[in-house]
């Protein structure tokens, strides 16, 4: 299936960046980052989020989102970002069929964290009804943090399963078996399941 292309060359110095390409809300858009394969390793992430937002607005969109992850050829990183979000498209809740809205689109790292670009992006309108059921980018988010935190949870059932002595220790195999299983069924909850 085709889908819609945006290709993003930041300037770093300048923390600036040119677009090619028109994305419009409920599409998943191909993008390409060039030269900015190597910022991957320091947590790349691409958010769109409303221009008045101040520094601190809710994301409308973001990449990367739940497991996803960047992919690379060369020099330049690639993502699938999904403008299919109830966030993104509550904003064209009253908009015209061929409308676009401006929005800030923020490019940094977390390692620092170290802003890479940060310019404006118009969206356009997408009036089609018959587009799949957008996902919340705040549920996304609480699925990645309960995820983590499973993980990391289990790590540690891993390591107080090495002891037979559980004197001193915060946390004993059941605690830990329970909260997992607390974590679990609250991951399930968020994912539909």
């Amino acid at each position: 299936m085709a889908k819609s292309t945006l290709a993003i060359t930041v300037n770093q110095t300048k923390k600036t960046l040119l677009m090619v390409g028109t994305p419009a809300v409920k599409e998943t858009v191909e993008v390409t980052l060039a030269d900015c394969a190597s910022l991957i390793a320091e947590g790349l992430v691409l958010v769109i989020q409303d221009r008045d937002a101040g520094g601190d607005g809710t994301p409308l969109a973001q990449f990367p989102l739940g497991p996803a992850s960047w992919t690379v050829s060369g020099a330049d990183a690639f993502c699938e970002l999904n403008l299919n979000t109830e966030e993104l498209v509550a904003k064209f809740a009253s908009t015209g069929n061929l409308d676009f809205i401006k929005f800030n689109i923020l490019i940094y790292t977390l390692g620092g964290p170290t802003l890479v670009a940060n310019g404006t992006i118009d969206i356009m309108n997408f009036p089609a009804a018959t587009i799949a059921t957008p996902v919340s980018v705040d549920q996304e988010a609480s699925i990645e943090t309960f995820d983590g935190r499973i993980t990391a949870l289990e790590g540690e059932m891993a390591e107080v399963s090495k002891y037979t002595d559980f004197a001193g220790l915060d946390a004993n195999p059941a605690t830990l078996r329970e909260v997992i299983s607390a974590y679990k069924a609250l991951l399930n909850v968020l994912q539909g399941n």
